[in-house]
């Protein structure tokens, strides 16, 4: 099998590319590297390990972007806020 390791630098600049911030790509990379360790681990059969790699990214990115459009829904804009119920916020 194919040592993880070589990938580890394309999986980053993918996540790069995807995500356009560093440390988003950063922490999408390493969920990328946990959940390819872990599959390992429990022994499962991996034939190509970049094509897997890169299909644990894609999954993990889009779960990335539906996570942070589920922040952003329910995020409070205090300045839309009457005078009143701001004071709910500080």
């Amino acid at each position: 099998m194919d040592n993880i390791l070589q990938y580890v630098d394309k999986l980053f600049f993918y996540c790069l590319k995807k995500c356009k911030d560093k440390n988003d790509a950063e922490e999408l990379s390493s969920q990328v590297i946990l959940e390819v360790l872990t599959a390992i681990h429990n022994n499962r059969k991996i034939k190509d390990l970049e094509s897997y790699i890169f299909s644990v990214a894609n999954n993990q990115y889009n779960r990335f972007i539906k996570n942070k459009v589920n922040i952003r829904e329910h995020e409070v804009n205090i300045e839309k806020l009457p005078e009143n119920q701001k004071c709910l916020f500080v």
